[in-house]
């Protein structure tokens, strides 16, 4: 059936992760997000900071 200690880490990390999730959904909640819009500022957002270009160019055009 598994130790005692291997419960309680496992009821600990169970802990943490609906922890996380209910912060997450808090946040969603009040409005929070994590994401400034700022991609100019932001260097793990390559693909947002790609189409952020193109659609500037495409205004650009018009």
């Amino acid at each position: 059936m598994g130790s005692i200690g291997s419960w309680i880490v496992g009821i600990i990390l169970v802990a943490i992760i609906a922890w996380i999730v209910y912060k997450l959904i808090q946040d969603k909640r009040h409005g929070k997000s994590s994401c400034c819009g700022n991609c100019s500022g932001c260097t793990g957002c390559g693909s947002m900071t790609q189409y952020h270009d193109s659609s500037a160019t495409s205004k650009k055009k018009s």
